[in-house]
């Protein structure tokens, strides 16, 4: 498994956008600072946006990527973020300023106790270790810093070194020692599943943290966006194919005749509803472990009240694994396939 710092992560893809846009001939331009306010149709082919700076853009397809907080969600549903009862504290350490020798088999730890988990990893090819330490907080003392507007807010270390006193391990002292003096902190929240993702017949759909914001506590957030992006573009590829704007070369799932789905409606509602129905189980399941993963990692899941904590670490390693498993070994190349072929 390879960690990606997001920021390293967000400048490979403007990379690869960029030279796609060089590739197709000035076809594409990159905006940035753009707020949307509203979107309008403005013919059964396409949608108008509407921008906070008083421009304006016409679009065949509105791909809303624009996160949880997402303006296009809020203009379609009234479905309002959920706070999820924890907080976590983020930070950056130099890797070269960890003790040397380092008394663990990885750098990559994790500790628990009732109500709270502190977690280290390598990232960005093992010159930084993030720091997050998540504790489960009722909304009423979480603090007027992080409040349903504002989810982020900076913070003194001492801040994160008193509410994890009680981890008394002297190796998580340390880390915490040496993290920056001004650290993060953030509210953590979600948002429930959406009966659909598809709107204006098409014309508008969402992807990643607008689809499915979800809580951190599996890792799995960015990495169901780019499941979201790379079944979506194959359904744009078969649409494009079929209506003649494309090769062939991008459409090469075995077993599917182009004649047979010629023969049904090319409509782009289509093709966008496809990828809908292929991603939105996957990524609603995800949602769901990732908050069942947060209490998991805190031994707060309901079946474990009463017990002590001793108790309640024996079946911890193994829902773990088998949470995570699913994640990473489902193939979605094969429910992509099986919904395709039950198109025809």
């Amino acid at each position: 498994m390879v960690s990606v710092n997001r920021a390293e992560l967000h400048s490979i893809l403007l990379r690869h956008i960029q030279a796609k846009f060089d590739t197709i001939g000035g076809g594409g331009r990159l905006f940035t600072g753009k707020k949307l306010v509203s979107i309008s149709e403005v013919s059964k082919e396409s949608a108008k946006m509407t921008f906070q700076d008083g421009t304006t853009a016409i679009a065949d397809l509105v791909i809303a990527a624009d996160g949880i907080r997402s303006a296009v969600r809020r203009q379609f549903s009234a479905d309002e973020p959920v706070y999820g009862n924890k907080i976590i504290y983020r930070g950056l350490i130099p890797f070269s300023s960890l003790p040397n020798p380092w008394p663990l088999n990885s750098h990559a730890a994790m500790w628990i106790a009732i109500g709270a988990h502190f977690l280290m990893y390598p990232i960005s090819a093992d010159k930084t270790i993030n720091v997050i330490a998540c504790k489960d907080k009722q909304l009423t003392d979480i603090g007027a810093d992080l409040s349903s507007e504002r989810w982020f807010a900076t913070c003194d270390r001492s801040e994160l070194e008193g509410d994890f006193a009680e981890f008394t391990d002297p190796l998580v002292q340390e880390v915490m020692r040496l993290m920056p003096r001004e650290i993060s902190k953030w509210r953590l929240n979600d948002r429930r599943p959406i009966e659909s993702w598809v709107f204006m017949g098409g014309k508008v759909v969402l992807l990643g943290d607008a689809a499915h914001p979800m809580v951190p506590h599996q890792s799995a957030g960015a990495g169901q966006a780019v499941e979201d992006g790379y079944i979506l573009a194959k359904a744009l590829g078969w649409f494009l194919l079929l209506k003649g704007d494309a090769s062939g070369e991008q459409s090469t799932e075995p077993e599917i005749s182009k004649e047979k789905l010629a023969k049904e409606n090319n409509a782009l509602e289509r093709w966008i509803t496809l990828y809908q129905n292929v991603r939105m189980p996957r990524a609603a399941r995800t949602q769901e472990s990732s908050r069942k993963a947060g209490e998991l990692f805190e031994l707060i899941e309901p079946e474990m009240e009463g017990l002590s904590y001793e108790e309640r670490l024996p079946s911890l390693r193994e829902q773990a694994l088998e949470n995570t498993k699913w994640i990473w070994t489902e193939d979605i190349d094969a429910a992509w396939e099986k919904a395709l072929s039950e198109m025809v």
